[in-house]
C-alpha cells in the first residue's frame, strides 16, 4: 500500500473513532451494529484494515452521518504526489542541492 493509501485510511479510521466516542459507543457496540469483529473496528480505526463500499453506508448510518462525511476532505487527494513529497525536508534540501548541481554541470 503506499503512503497515500495509508493516510487515507488513517484518516477514515480516525473520523470512525471520533464519531463513535461523540456517540459513547464502544468498538464492541459498533461492530454489533455493522457486523464486524471488535477486532475488525480497531483495525479499521487504526487505518490498518480497508473496507468495501457498502461498508461506508453501513457505517454512515449507524453513526448518523452521510456516507461523504465519512470520506477525507478533497484537498488531501489533489495534493501533488511527487517523490520529494515523501521524503523529510532535510533528504529535499539534499536531493534539490545534486538535480541543481546536475543542471549546472
Amino acid at each position: 500500500m503506499d503512503m497515500q493509501t495509508d493516510k487515507t485510511y488513517q484518516r477514515f479510521g480516525k473520523l470512525i473513532k471520533e464519531l463513535r466516542n461523540d456517540m459513547h459507543m464502544t468498538q464492541d457496540d459498533l461492530a454489533d451494529k455493522v457486523g464486524l469483529s471488535r477486532a475488525s473496528i480497531a483495525n479499521i480505526e487504526s487505518g490498518r484494515q480497508k473496507i468495501y463500499l457498502h461498508q461506508l453506508f453501513v457505517f454512515s448510518k449507524f453513526l448518523n452521518v452521510a456516507p461523504t462525511d465519512l470520506l477525507p476532505e478533497t484537498d488531501f487527494f489533489e495534493q501533488e504526489s511527487t517523490p520529494l513529497n515523501l521524503i523529510s525536508k532535510n533528504d529535499e534540501a539534499w536531493v534539490s542541492a545534486i538535480l541543481e548541481q546536475a543542471k549546472n554541470a
